[in-house]
């Protein structure tokens, strides 16, 4: 997946239900989609995934979701 963004923590004494994971061997310079449990909820640039991370909110410790990021294929 990736690296917690500085000043983040996926885990430890308190379980973390806000933060944002750098996510690794993305194009700088494609565009992603990113659904959350099935639903569309962004579309980002690698770089900003890469180097901001992508912003995982899950309302509450022990909660959970699924995302994906998708690539977007360049229109030809």
């Amino acid at each position: 997946l990736g690296d917690p963004a500085p000043g983040n923590s996926a885990s430890g004494g308190t379980a973390a239900a806000d933060t944002a994971f750098r996510l690794r061997g993305l194009r700088p310079d494609a565009e992603y989609d990113v659904a959350r449990d099935g639903r569309p909820v962004a579309r980002m640039r690698g770089a900003a995934l890469a180097a901001a991370g992508l912003p995982v909110a899950l309302g509450g410790a022990w909660r959970a979701a699924v995302f994906e990021v998708t690539a977007l294929r360049p229109n030809r």
